[in-house]
């Protein structure tokens, strides 16, 4: 009997770990309207996300200086940035000018890949908080998200110096 109980309180465990580490990616990325401290010149800036389609959000940044937009592609295996703007400029269906994978399957730590020059590593995730961490030779920068939320912090740092950035509101 108690080998019985052991096993299935085992089986209950593997199957939640695995349920948790395959998580919708969207799920970092719902439609939301967030607030942010700290940024460039310590000044905050606003995140407002946007479902463009199943697999598609945009996102666009505004702070006290510039505004800009960027399109992220969802799939079961990754995020990805395939469209970046400046102020102006507007995403056309179709148009991409980037291929920045920001997010891959699976979320375990250690999970590391290469995208455009950056390297990235699950640095944690618990089923609910999940930590990236972004090195590419000259800076790195932690990116702390959370399930249904979205980013929650920011941490950049390069040759001592540092920008942290936090929700304050949402």
């Amino acid at each position: 009997m108690k080998k019985l109980i052991f096993l299935v309180i085992t089986l209950f465990i593997f199957v939640a770990c695995k349920k948790e580490s395959n998580i919708s990616l969207i799920r970092f990325f719902p439609e939301s309207n967030l607030k942010y401290s700290g940024g460039f010149e310590n000044s905050g800036y606003t995140v407002v996300t946007k479902k463009l389609s199943n697999d598609l959000v945009l996102q666009t940044t505004k702070s006290t200086a510039t505004e800009t937009s960027r399109v992220i592609k969802i799939t079961p295996e990754s995020a990805t940035v395939i469209f970046l703007s400046g102020e102006g400029e507007e995403y056309k269906p179709g148009k991409v000018n980037s291929n920045l994978v920001i997010m891959k399957m699976p979320l375990e730590k250690g999970n590391s890949w290469k995208s455009e020059g950056n390297k990235y590593e699950v640095v944690s995730f618990d089923g609910k908080i999940l930590a990236i961490q972004r090195d590419n030779g000259n800076s790195n920068i932690k990116y702390t998200y959370e399930t249904d939320k979205g980013l929650i912090e920011e941490n950049f740092e390069s040759e001592g110096f540092k920008i942290e950035s936090k929700i304050i509101q949402n």
